[in-house]
């Protein structure tokens, strides 16, 4: 079996946390006998102590919960800037505010995948395929996820994945366009005309207009 000195310490740490709590549960319990004899203020008995210790433990809880509120309300409205800069092209500012997310919540899937997206155009190829990845890992029902991962995987010379990674985006989101387009793109330099003209035609059904010129000319 394996040792683990991460168990061990926990172990020890709760051993010797338990330890602390009998003595001073017995410390107390001795004190207030020997205060009864004498006259003396008792201190705080075992059932003050643990109703006070759950009414801090309440307001802890409460104001982290206000807190964890307003973390996300401040990701969300950081998110939507960053979307917003991605539109606007101007790709640095959607980094940087997708970094800003991240600092604080290292599981948010649309800050990976709007940084992902601005690395792509920053022609930070591999990082976006990182970002791009983890994204997918952390909400794999978004096909622009896909779609992005697709074209940066391309870059990098990988049709076949980028290929699936189309296919996967279409499967999520049956009237993505954009990604019928592409994949059409990618087949038809893999020399697939019958297979690239299927997907000019449902992209230009989609109101893909370079779709629509792209399956005019195979014909």
């Amino acid at each position: 079996m394996e040792y683990s000195g991460n168990n061990a310490w926990k172990k020890a740490t709760a051993f010797l946390l338990l330890c602390l709590i009998a003595a001073g549960t017995a410390w107390i319990t001795a004190y207030n006998s020997l205060a009864k004899l004498t006259g003396t203020k008792k201190l705080p008995g075992i059932e003050e102590t643990k109703a006070s210790t759950e009414k801090t433990m309440k307001e802890i809880n409460r104001i982290k919960e206000e807190m964890n509120k307003s973390n996300q309300a401040l990701a969300a409205a950081l998110l939507r800037d960053a979307r917003v800069a991605l539109m606007q092209k101007q790709f640095d500012k959607a980094l940087s505010l997708a970094n800003d997310v991240l600092k604080t919540d290292l599981e948010n899937a649309s800050a990976y995948q709007l940084r992902g997206i601005a690395n792509y155009y920053l022609n930070n190829t591999a990082q976006a395929v990182d970002d791009l990845n983890k994204a997918a890992r952390l909400k794999p029902d978004n096909a622009e996820t896909f779609f992005y991962r697709a074209l940066a995987v391309y870059k990098e010379a990988n049709a076949v994945l980028a290929i699936e990674d189309l296919s996967r985006a279409i499967a999520l989101q049956p009237n993505f366009g954009q990604a019928y387009y592409y994949r059409g793109l990618i087949r038809q330099r893999q020399g697939d005309g019958k297979a690239a003209q299927a997907d000019f035609v449902q992209a230009c059904e989609l109101g893909v207009e370079a779709a629509c010129k792209a399956a005019a000319q195979i014909q």
